[in-house]
């Protein structure tokens, strides 16, 4: 019989890490595409009759998957340093 996961160990101290590799990759995306999405920083295509409502919404996908990525290292950072299992899943 398959015992249901326990919830993860709330952090309830600071809690220090370094993000390198892959995991600033994804926040320097996050960073862009929040960037991007500002109005002053539209590339010109983006600036007239659909093309606006295209470029919000592409910024709005990235500005999502980056902070998805985000908030599982952090969680997974979490995890480690509280000795907790990853709750990632491998690919």
């Amino acid at each position: 019989m398959n015992r249901p996961n326990k919830a993860p160990v709330a952090v309830l101290e600071p809690l220090t890490f370094t993000l390198q590799g892959d995991d600033l990759k994804h926040l320097n995306d996050y960073r862009e595409a929040v960037y991007l999405s500002a109005l002053e920083n539209y590339p010109e295509e983006a600036k007239s009759g659909n093309g606006s409502v295209i470029h919000q919404e592409r910024c709005r996908q990235r500005v999502d998957a980056a902070k998805r990525a985000l908030a599982e290292i952090l969680s997974s950072k979490a995890d480690e340093q509280l000795g907790a299992p990853s709750r990632l899943q491998s690919d």
